[in-house]
């Protein structure tokens, strides 16, 4: 008597034709939604476009500026920003989160292009608990982000192209979020 193999079960092939077809059909599905894409992205390179031609930096920023180089080093940053079309000055204002308690204010100016505002500190106008000779001023490049709703400023820095000498090579990372009037 021949006994009947388990593969043999005609039902089987059906059930496995079925998920053949069905994951064919999603392929298709899949490849005509990626041609939805580029129109998609259009939209909101447009959409980005507009809101960048409508950024005002105006009012206050408060965050974090950190060094990169070794020394864990992070600061309460406060900029305080006034924007005239692309033109923008203000105050910085450092407040180092651990020992020791140094802290400084700076006047800024800087520039506005799409997105990405670039700055530099002027000068040194208020600093507590070290010397001008272990101070240096900084050049700051940001990109406005909205994140979650919260307008946000978020780049590097360096030492500015005069203090580099003096000051050897430090760099860093901020993060801003715009504080409500």
């Amino acid at each position: 008597m021949f006994e009947k193999r388990k593969n043999s079960d005609k039902r089987a092939g059906l059930s496995f034709g079925l998920a053949v077809l069905l994951l064919l059909a999603g392929l298709f599905a899949g490849m005509n939604l990626g041609d939805l894409n580029p129109v998609q992205d259009a939209d909101i390179a447009e959409s980005a476009l507009i809101v960048a031609d409508d950024i005002d930096l105006s009012g206050e920023w408060i965050g974090t500026i950190t060094e990169d180089y070794g020394v864990e080093a992070r600061y309460d940053f406060r900029l305080e920003l006034e924007q005239r079309n692309d033109a923008i000055t203000g105050m910085s204002f450092l407040d180092m989160a651990q020992e020791p308690e140094i802290y400084s204010e700076s006047p800024v100016a800087g520039t506005l292009a799409g997105d990405v505002f670039t700055f530099s500190q002027v000068s040194t106008t208020v600093l507590e608990n070290t010397t001008m000779d272990n101070w240096c001023l900084a050049d700051m490049t940001v990109s406005y982000q909205l994140l979650d709703g919260q307008e946000t400023l978020v780049g590097s820095w360096e030492l500015a192209h005069h203090e580099r000498e003096a000051c050897g090579d430090i760099t860093g990372r901020i993060i801003l979020t715009r504080q409500p009037e």
